[in-house]
């Protein structure tokens, strides 16, 4: 559940940081789906001037490339189609993207997660020390998340 610090953390529960999903993905999403287009408008360039790239190369390189494509293209040809302001929105969006998944990254998100519940003690059971030291980690998986934990 989510943190507030305003608030103590109950008992059973921990506080844990993750990344923040809820930025990570739209920013590769977002940065991946213009990146492609950058990349598809190129080639198509390169294929129908039989590959003369007319200054369009630089749109292969992620986040600055329709930036560079707008002082090394060819602009001029064909007259004005608009590539300038489509340039200038992939760039951006390709920017804005970069931008929400470094923060997804730098800026986790803090929850409390609920600590795992003892088995309750089996009376007829012989009571033995817990290994101190294991070979084999203990792998929890759940929906989300997953933790890997190894005693030494």
């Amino acid at each position: 559940m989510p943190y507030d610090d305003t608030k103590p953390i109950p008992a059973g529960y921990h506080l844990e940081e993750r990344v923040n999903r809820k930025l990570i993905i739209p920013g590769a999403v977002v940065l991946g789906a213009t990146w492609f287009f950058s990349v598809v408008l190129g080639a198509a360039i390169m294929e129908g001037n039989n590959g003369n790239d007319r200054g369009y190369a630089p749109l292969f390189a992620p986040i600055v490339g329709p930036f560079i494509a707008l002082g090394t293209a060819d602009l001029s040809a064909g007259g004005s189609t608009g590539i300038e302001a489509i340039l200038v929105f992939d760039g951006l969006a390709q920017v804005g993207g970069a931008t929400l998944l470094i923060l997804g990254i730098a800026k986790p998100t803090r929850l409390l997660v609920r600590d795992p519940a003892a088995a309750p003690a089996d009376p007829n059971a012989v009571q033995t020390a817990p290994p101190k030291a294991s070979l084999v980690p203990d792998v929890n998986v759940g929906l989300g998340r997953g933790s890997l934990t190894w005693h030494f």
